[in-house]
């Protein structure tokens, strides 16, 4: 419960900030350590699921790629 509080503050921190501030820059540097270490892998769950139920578009989707399809197309 805990570690869900802490990833809607951080979450609600990086939405009400503008992009270019120094809190923005801040929390996303730390949120670059924690994802990175193995210990804190519930936590890099939680956050994650959290930040796609806000903001689906950071979900990745890679469409099908068709064997016809040519530079162009697969780049668009």
């Amino acid at each position: 419960m805990c570690l869900s509080i802490l990833a809607q503050t951080i979450l609600r921190q990086l939405v009400s900030s503008p992009t270019d501030s120094p809190k923005v820059q801040v929390l996303l540097s730390l949120m670059r350590v924690v994802s990175q270490d193995k210990r804190n892998e519930e936590f890099r769950t939680i956050f994650l699921n959290q930040l796609y139920k806000r903001c689906p578009y950071t979900l990745p989707y890679y469409p099908k790629l068709q064997p016809t399809m040519n530079d162009e197309q697969r780049l668009q």
